[in-house]
This record gives C-alpha cells, structure tokens and sequence, in this order.
C-alpha cells in the first residue's frame, strides 16, 4: 500500500520538475536574445495590435509570438483608457494629427511588454 502511494505521487513530482527545468531554460534563453529584439518585430507587433483593436485580422497570424497579442489587446486598452496611448486602432490613428508619433507612441509601449 505505501507503494503504491509512492509511485502514484513521483509522476507529478518529476512532471513539475521538467516544467520547472523546461521554464528556467526558456527564461535563460529569452533573457540572452529576445525574441522582440529586431526592430521589425516591434513594427510587426505595434501593425498587429492596431488591426486587431480596430477589429480586423492581424497581418502576421502564424508568427510564433502571436500569443503576446492576447496580452497586448487588455494592456492597451487600459493604457488607453488612463490615457498613457493616444491611438488605439485604426480610425483614431486616421484622426491623429501626426500617425507617426502616435505609432512611434504605441511602439514604445509594446516594447516595454518584454
């Protein structure tokens, strides 16, 4: 019977152990190189974003961080909401006196989120 609790107990224990391994490893990598490090990544992420706010497809949906938008849409709309960006989504950035420095504005924003 003791046993039998020991061996039901290790599957969970060495499973929590590999996601644990498996995270410290990818932090270690991320933290080396990441993965929005190139500038394009930034202007593919800041285009996402705005079209996906504005209610249409992203450009990039099979890009491998995706996931990231997800996290983006909530945290730009309280940004938005307490004012900290000026241009949510298409029609905004259209009414903006000067696009640029409202992308460069949410840019700056989507690098902070690395």
């Amino acid at each position: 019977m003791i046993g039998e609790q020991q061996k039901s107990s290790v599957f969970p224990i060495v499973f929590s152990a590999v996601i644990v391994l498996l995270l410290a490893w990818h932090i270690l990598i991320s933290c080396d190189y990441p993965y929005y490090f190139i500038w394009d990544m930034d202007h593919i992420t800041a285009l996402d974003t705005v079209l996906i706010q504005s209610g249409l497809r992203p450009d990039q949906i099979c890009h491998p961080g995706f996931g990231m938008n997800l996290l983006l849409f909530f945290s730009e709309k309280i940004a938005h909401l307490f004012g900290v960006l000026s241009v949510l989504d298409l029609e905004e950035l259209a009414g903006s006196l000067n696009p640029l420095a409202a992308m460069a504005e949410l840019t700056d924003f989507v690098r902070l989120h690395r």
